[in-house]
């Protein structure tokens, strides 16, 4: 017998025990007089029973936030569970126990237990995990991607063939590269691109017109690659550098904490209220947050009990607006087709109209009882002179009143750092280093602890969508959210 079929009859008892274990996905049962569940079951309070309360949710979220921790558990207390995670009814989970499973370097046959995936996007994290999957299926399925008219569908496509190690699909994901990339309309530059920058040489451009830039400027050396998760083999010294999850590093008291957190996040609806600096010197973080959209109201609305967003854009007086809003929404289509009808323009002199975008961000958005309330302004200039104590004041009142304010700076680099002879660069707009900052605009800090919440200064490779997820939900956890969410896009996008 085959060994892969000897190691997927190993793992039947293991799955078979795991539906009656405490650590599978059904609840414990009690007993027929009402009494609590059996002795075997985790004592409150314990990893064991947070991973198994985590495992047993209805979210995916937190499913997957378990995958993320059984990374750092006993291979015996791993073993079964991410193996139960391989059948779980949300792809974005399996994807997840896929990549933990590679990982953590498990002896499970992932391509026997998946052998029947027909969801790409899992298939996707396989490939990038250096698990085999079927050649048959998979050059019927990346053919049949690559001619689809939509966009999102011929990139997974190619993210397959890129990842597969065959060199006929290969040629063929080249050729769809460029095909994709110079159709790019604007919405597709921004919510496409971190996945193309994710398989190529090129920086994260989110615009469709500077993909095109580039590729006409590289098409000879576009450096696609597989977009691996795991290094190639066991004897790579990558594998001695590849940094643990930010999830699986949590002290155990930590960890427990953040089941907690996570079960009242879960019982919480969210009012979000984003405003964000539309003038030019903001065009890359703008674009960020139109690509992201999708990305954080997707997230938040499946960590939360169902999010409301709400977008505040601002610029200057002298500008074709000073601060138009769309009020608090739980519809993403609407969200996202508002906002694509920004563009990032005008400005000019530094101080821009941070005052009126408070007052529609705290004043004028029709916030919700009984909710979690946040409030995030993003810029990268101050009010103008004369104004920083009424922002100040607004962030007071809107705390007094039970909302958070976070403020996110994205203050330009010195002067002196520009480079205006690096044409990468100017097709890249990159962020600047932390230390190349100027610090924050000017009564920034004391609008965020004015209004109880953090400021935070984007630094070079910082994602501003993974900043708003982190300062959103993240309650003293931010680093463990934004972890998850950055696994999260690199796994599930």
């Amino acid at each position: 017998m085959p060994s892969r079929t000897l190691r997927f009859l190993a793992v039947i008892p293991l799955l078979t025990a795991l539906h009656a274990a405490p650590g599978g996905l059904d609840p414990p049962r009690p007993a027929a007089d009402g009494s609590p569940p059996s002795p075997a079951a985790p004592a409150a309070g314990t990893e064991s029973a947070g991973l198994d309360e985590l495992l047993r949710a209805g979210g995916w979220c937190r499913r997957a936030v378990a995958a993320m921790r059984l990374e750092s558990a006993p291979e015996a207390v791993a073993a079964p569970r991410l193996a139960r995670l391989l059948g779980d009814p949300a792809w974005q989970v399996r994807a997840f126990a896929v990549a933990v499973i590679a990982r953590r370097r498990l002896d499970l046959d992932v391509a026997a237990l998946l052998a029947e995936e027909a969801e790409p996007r899992v298939i996707r994290a396989m490939l990038r995990s250096r698990v085999s999957y079927d050649a048959a299926r998979l050059h019927r399925g990346v053919e049949r991607l690559l001619r689809s008219g939509a966009s999102a569908d011929r990139l997974l496509g190619i993210e397959l063939a890129l990842a597969s190690g065959d060199e006929a699909l290969r040629k063929d994901a080249e050729d769809a590269f460029v095909s994709v990339v110079m159709r790019l309309d604007a919405v597709e530059g921004g919510t496409l691109s971190p996945r193309l920058a994710a398989i190529s040489n090129a920086p994260d451009l989110r615009r469709d017109w500077r993909w095109r830039t580039w590729v006409r400027k590289h098409r000879g050396n576009l450096g696609l690659h597989g977009a691996f998760l795991v290094p190639a083999g066991a004897e790579d010294p990558g594998w001695a550098t590849l940094p643990p999850n930010a999830v699986a590093t949590l002290s155990e008291r930590e960890f427990l904490r953040l089941v907690d957190y996570l079960r009242e996040l879960a019982l919480s609806p969210l009012d979000l209220g984003l405003a964000i600096d539309a003038t030019a010197s903001m065009s890359g973080e703008l674009a960020e947050v139109q690509g992201g959209l999708d990305d954080l109201m997707l997230f938040l609305g499946d960590a939360t009990a169902g999010i409301r967003v709400g977008l505040v854009a601002y610029r200057d007086r002298q500008d074709r607006f000073e601060v138009v809003a769309l009020d608090l929404t739980p519809s993403i289509p609407e969200a996202r087709r508002w906002l694509w009808q920004l563009s990032a323009e005008g400005g000019g002199d530094h101080p821009e109209s941070v005052l009126p975008a408070l007052r529609a961000l705290l004043g004028d958005l029709s916030w919700g009882p009984d909710r979690r309330r946040v409030a995030i302004l993003v810029g990268d200039a101050p009010p103008h002179p004369g104004f920083g104590a009424a922002c100040v004041e607004l962030a007071r009142r809107a705390a007094a009143d039970g909302r958070v304010v976070h403020v996110i700076s994205a203050a330009p680099p010195r002067p002196e750092e520009q480079d205006d002879d690096d044409e990468d660069a100017a097709d890249a707009t990159p962020r600047p280093r932390r230390d190349d900052r100027r610090g924050p605009p000017e009564h920034f800090p004391e609008i965020a602890e004015a209004g109880g919440g953090r400021l935070v200064e984007l630094a070079d490779g910082d994602s501003l969508v993974a900043e708003l997820v982190g300062l959103s939900v993240g309650g003293g956890f931010d680093e463990a959210i934004r972890g998850f969410f950055d696994a999260y896009l690199a796994v599930c996008r």
